[in-house]
């Protein structure tokens, strides 16, 4: 790999169509890792994909066939990369018709992913020993009024 000066880190996100199967998979995904280690990247972190439904439909021309996905498979991969090979590897991952869809952002080192926060017990009111003041609308306006002349 190059001078590390010159490299930056990305993350590419992708969808792989569900014609794929199940079984041929691991296979997909190591190619997909193999085009990324041939353009001199270095894998840091990774997701192996799983079997999502898309929020919307996702049209994608194939063979010249116009291709309907509503399901797919989500994964994502983190990797150190120069800046020209991520532009070729871009190119090259538009071209590759296993994938319905796919992101590639320049990101950071560190891990991202945000943590689950432990759900909290609904907060109970506590009485407070303070007496309850009520005001009428009247006295509100007055109020008001009077910081607003200041």
């Amino acid at each position: 790999m190059e001078d590390t000066k010159d490299t930056r880190i990305y993350e590419l996100g992708f969808l792989m169509a569900p014609t794929i199967g199940e079984e041929h998979l691991p296979a997909e995904v190591t190619a997909l890792k193999d085009i990324v280690s041939a353009k001199g990247g270095v894998t840091i972190a990774e997701e192996f994909p799983r079997f999502i439904e898309l929020a919307y439909r996702m049209d994608r021309t194939i063979a010249n066939r116009k291709e309907k996905f509503t399901h797919a498979y989500f994964g994502w991969m983190k990797f150190e990369m120069s800046p020209e090979n991520a532009d070729a590897l871009g190119k090259e991952l538009a071209d590759n018709d296993k994938l319905v869809r796919y992101t590639l952002f320049k990101t950071v080192r560190e891990n991202t992913i945000a943590s689950k926060r432990p759900i909290r017990e609904s907060r109970k009111r506590v009485a407070s020993d303070e007496p309850k003041v009520e005001m009428n609308k009247e006295e509100v306006d007055k109020e008001i009024d009077a910081l607003v002349a200041e």
